[in-house]
């Protein structure tokens, strides 16, 4: 991240003296390292290398990355929205779309972690920033397209994580029978069983993140 900070990629104006195709390419290594960034913080508790207010480069197209014609990226771009890619799916899905939809909620994800984790407020006082940003995780999960079982659940699993990562910090602060308490425990209780599904039937293999996310989902639930 610190190569790529140094080198300007997080900047729009980086990409003005590439060609459409190589600005592409470009954005996509960026937002794999912004990725990888936010996964390693999150999962370690520690700060991003990067806060998103200091990034203004656009999403990367969700086109297939087999596409290399200059204009057609040039007249896609064009018609993109401010994030690079359209509210609502309205085209087939490519073979980027599911690293596109991951992408969109590793940055809910982000805000999370930026509005939410933060020593310099009391969780108490944080209360109301809960509901604008589970409003925005049930935008992202209402608009995930149709992709294969074993993308759409990993998509599941994700979203799942990032529930329990909004709403754990107030556990300990809500009233027993607040709604918000029985969703963290059913999104853990997701995490699980989907981890079960999918070491099951081969499609996902075992690492620290999917062990440290199946203990801090078990430990909610216990």
């Amino acid at each position: 991240m610190r190569t790529s900070i140094d080198l300007g990629m997080h900047r729009e104006a980086h990409y003005a003296s590439l060609t459409p195709y190589q600005g592409e390419l470009r954005r996509r290594l960026f937002w794999s390292v912004y990725m990888l960034d936010r996964v390693i913080a999150i999962s370690l508790g520690r700060p991003v290398n990067l806060s998103d207010q200091d990034i203004d480069v656009k999403l990367p197209l969700d086109v297939d990355d087999t596409l290399n014609d200059n204009d057609r990226i040039a007249s896609l771009l064009a018609n993109a929205n401010s994030d690079g890619l359209p509210a609502r799916r309205t085209t087939p899905t490519t073979s980027l779309t599911f690293w596109t939809e991951l992408l969109k909620l590793k940055r809910i994800e982000s805000q999370i972690q930026c509005h939410i984790y933060r020593v310099d407020r009391s969780i108490e006082s944080l209360k109301p920033e809960v509901a604008p940003l589970l409003s925005r995780l049930e935008e992202w999960k209402s608009y995930t397209p149709n992709l294969t079982l074993a993308e759409n659940n990993y998509l599941d699993l994700l979203w799942n994580k990032a529930t329990r990562l909004l709403l754990q910090p107030f556990l300990g602060i809500l009233d027993p029978n607040d709604g918000l308490i029985k969703r963290c425990l059913t999104a853990s209780g997701q995490i699980c069983q989907i981890f079960k599904r999918m070491f099951q039937q081969d499609s996902y293999g075992h690492s620290f993140i999917s062990v440290h996310s199946i203990f801090i989902a078990g430990v909610n639930i216990w």
